[in-house]
């Protein structure tokens, strides 16, 4: 989600404040970021989701680069919004856990 989507990435009348604010507590989470050239971020600009999601797939699918491997997914593929973006930041933050375990994790125990 760009960080002006308030311009570029419209609401729908009907929402909430509320529902305006969850979109700024998101945009800047790990579920919405992601890694890309300078030149890659450029053209993905304020572009709508499902442009974004080709370009990235396009770009990613010889690329070894893991964190944009589950873009490409279906499970993606309908809209990026604050659910989708908040069920992503979890699972990059379980990944992360496993990957850099904390001085609590039975790891430390062995």
């Amino acid at each position: 989600m760009p960080i002006a989507w308030e311009e570029h990435w419209p609401t729908s009348e009907l929402e909430t404040e509320h529902d305006r604010r969850r979109r700024n507590d998101v945009l800047h989470t790990i579920g919405n970021l992601t890694l890309v050239t300078r030149d890659m971020n450029g053209r993905l600009a304020n572009n709508c989701w499902h442009d974004k999601r080709r370009m990235i797939s396009e770009s990613s699918e010889n690329s070894r680069l893991m964190l944009n491997q589950d873009l490409r997914m279906n499970e993606y593929s309908g809209k990026w919004d604050v659910p989708v973006i908040m069920r992503r930041s979890q699972k990059l933050y379980d990944l992360a856990l496993r990957a850099w375990p904390g001085p609590d994790s039975n790891v430390w125990q062995q």
